[in-house]
């Protein structure tokens, strides 16, 4: 390990702990979408420059660095558009409509997502058994599913990120328990993750602003001592040794994909991967017959992530990898300055979401995710609703 590694590691660690002091000094906020963005980024890239496993590492062109350093611009610049325009006072919620509109919403959320899972096991079962289910759960889903009924299923998971907001604010009944537990164990039927993933993250995120309180640093060290645990204890079951190695090489390797991808990939899609998720939920992507996967083009064959700038340089190249950052910060600038303002359940919700999409966008684009699409146009959706109702009762309905 040379010095000048060891320099540009103090560099972007420091920039890494700079960018939760500026959001801070200008939000008022260490979660900032922006706060987030360089937390993540500049601390992923201080350990990927140690280049610790050189087997899994490759040398960064001038082109990577300046892409990945654009972007992050980009999404500051246009994050800041918004921002500057908009006076973030908060107005008061009407709680008492608001519990009653959750009640309703969390009800309704549970009926459809729990008993389309019911349905999704049950055919599932009869079909090809629940063994081959878990054994391979994406070929299962693919081959047995009925139209729409999984999108169903990933109501779940939003509901349980609702519900733990609920009774954070309002307390939980017998009932909310119930559906809580109930929705949490059909998580692990999804086959995937990164749903569990999402459920966790943002519900630390919900927390944080529902109760407007940050976690103690015990709170903190806990969740960094059960991670390090999980992989140690990984590696000794499994006679693993470098399942050690594996969080290192998850924060890192998604940049060395992405060098490779831009100095190799000459193709162009065309948005059919940035926008993959939205044809999937339109049912557009089955009635065209376009793939389910793409294929991708990296570094090493063992680790597969290459950021969230993989999809948009894929599609449109160099303007995809500018454009985009700058509308994705827009975008996020807009959800969490509603949420600042209104600090709705909800609006807190889909906030949680956007804030897990930023945090792992150093690793893929979670935003392309069907299930992530899916919370983001339900959460949008009911906001709507939410803010329709509240207008009717305060201005209309007197008249």
């Amino acid at each position: 390990m040379s010095i000048v590694q060891l320099a540009l590691f103090g560099i972007f660690l420091s920039l890494s702990a700079l960018s939760l002091a500026v959001s801070y000094i200008v939000f008022q906020d260490y979660y900032s979408p922006v706060g987030l963005l360089g937390l993540v980024w500049f601390g992923a890239i201080s350990l990927a420059v140690l280049r610790l496993v050189p087997e899994h590492h490759t040398r960064w062109s001038l082109i990577t660095w300046g892409i990945i350093f654009l972007s992050m611009f980009s999404f500051v610049c246009g994050f800041t558009v918004i921002y500057r325009y908009i006076n973030v006072d908060r107005i008061s919620a009407d709680y008492t409509l608001e519990k009653r509109y959750l009640q309703i919403i969390i009800k309704i959320l549970f009926i459809l997502g729990f008993s389309s899972f019911i349905i999704m096991i049950y055919r599932f079962n009869v079909s090809v058994g629940l063994e081959y289910y878990f054994d391979h759960p994406v070929r299962a889903r693919h081959e047995f599913r009925i139209t729409g009924l999984y999108h169903l299923f990933l109501l779940n998971c939003f509901n349980i990120i609702l519900i733990i907001g609920y009774m954070l604010r309002y307390g939980g009944s017998l009932a909310h328990v119930s559906i809580l537990f109930c929705s949490l164990a059909s998580l692990p039927f999804n086959g995937k993750r990164r749903l569990t993933i999402v459920a966790i993250v943002a519900s630390f995120f919900v927390y944080r602003y529902v109760l407007d309180r940050y976690g103690s640093i015990y709170q903190f060290l806990l969740v960094g001592i059960s991670v390090i645990g999980f992989f140690l204890s990984y590696a000794y079951i499994f006679n693993s040794p470098d399942a050690v190695l594996r969080p290192y090489l998850y924060l890192t390797t998604p940049f060395d994909n992405i060098n490779y991808i831009i100095l190799n990939e000459e193709n162009r899609y065309y948005g059919l991967r940035t926008f993959q998720s939205v044809l999937k939920l339109l049912l557009v992507q089955d009635l065209l017959g376009l793939p389910e996967n793409y294929s991708h083009i990296f570094y090493g064959d063992q680790y597969n992530a290459a950021t969230y700038l993989m999809p948009l340089y894929y599609d449109f190249g160099l303007l995809g990898v500018v454009i985009g950052p700058f509308i994705l910060g827009i975008m996020s600038a807009l959800l969490y300055l509603y949420m600042k303002i209104r600090n709705t359940i909800i609006s807190i919700t889909v906030y949680a979401i956007t804030a897990t999409s930023i945090i792992f966008a150093f690793f893929g684009p979670f935003y392309t995710l069907v299930s992530i699409t899916e919370f983001m146009i339900l959460g949008i959706m009911l906001i709507v609703i939410y803010n329709t109702i509240d207008v009717y009762i305060e201005f209309v309905k007197p008249l």
